[in-house]
């Protein structure tokens, strides 16, 4: 990425009772189906962790602004960028950026992200299992204007241009097409940090 890295984090309580907000069809019978969306391939994503605290299901939520997200059709999920993250038990604790606070959430998953054809055929030579594994979370995002809960993989995405990529689980939820002939996204500060007042 070579810029700055930070997240802009709101932390608001949630009571456990309370869901997230999830789009649904409210399509009547016998409607047609939206228009689908177009959306450019880069274009910003707010993301809501449901966080997790010891004798308690849900009992808060962490808001990130992830600016300069990357739609794209060809991967099948959505991936995003954290600076550190640990796995204990059925939980995942992570950091977005240096200054935030440590996150934990549920873990749903764990996926392995296969390497390209040329890593793979090296690992292999040396005995190891090729691909490497992610944890994948329960996210609620806001994305064109609308929410959605989806599943996400959590990976350090500090060397990339964007710190968070839009994959297929989404864009179809979303009913989004990505098109190219859109301006590309401004160079601003791809994750914004300060702790909220």
């Amino acid at each position: 990425m070579g810029k700055a890295l930070s997240a802009f984090i709101l932390v608001s309580s949630l009571l456990s009772t309370e869901a997230s907000t999830q789009h649904t069809d409210h399509t009547a019978p016998n409607q047609a189906p939206e228009a689908p969306q177009i959306v450019c391939g880069v274009g910003d994503l707010n993301v809501y962790f449901a966080q997790a605290s010891k004798g308690q299901a849900l009992s808060s939520s962490v808001y990130v602004d992830y600016s300069s997200a990357r739609n794209d059709t060809g991967a099948v999920g959505t991936s995003l960028h954290v600076d550190y993250y640990e796995i204990r038990d059925d939980r995942v604790t992570f950091r977005i950026g240096q200054d935030s606070p440590l996150i934990t959430v549920p873990l749903e998953d764990v996926v392995t992200i296969k390497r390209r054809a040329d890593e793979q055929e090296a690992e292999e030579e040396l005995g190891k299992k090729p691909g490497f594994s992610r944890p994948v979370v329960a996210v609620t995002v806001e994305f064109n204007g609308k929410s959605y809960e989806i599943l996400a993989n959590l990976n350090y995405r500090g060397d990339m241009k964007h710190p968070a990529l839009v994959g297929r689980n989404l864009l179809s939820k979303a009913n989004a097409l990505v098109s190219s002939n859109c301006p590309e996204h401004n160079d601003a500060p791809l994750i914004a940090a300060n702790p909220a007042p």
